[in-house]
């Protein structure tokens, strides 16, 4: 079971990467979700993608504490909610 999820969300987050890096701004929550994920791996992995696509850093560290990871992520939120007001980023389904 434990394989299978890695294997999924490696698969996800594969395809969010390589769609923000061809344009496609459409995956970018994706990349936001994997900050909250229980695996420092895939927190790690998503900020890295988010830094290199958006070339902002708004604070995240992967093995921060829950609370200041927690106030990172609601920053990342807030400015892909800004970007999607302004039609950069387009609005999840």
């Amino acid at each position: 079971m434990r394989k299978a999820r890695v294997v999924d969300i490696f698969e996800r987050f594969e395809r969010a990467r390589a769609a923000i890096r061809l344009g496609d701004w459409g995956q970018i929550g994706v990349l936001v979700d994997g900050l909250e994920d229980s695996s420092s791996w895939v927190r790690g992995l998503s900020i890295t993608t988010l830094r290199e696509a958006t070339r902002i850093d708004l604070g995240f560290d992967a093995n921060a504490d829950e609370a200041n990871r927690r106030a990172a992520v609601q920053r990342w939120r807030d400015w892909v909610a800004r970007r999607t007001s302004e039609g950069i980023v387009a609005a999840r389904d």
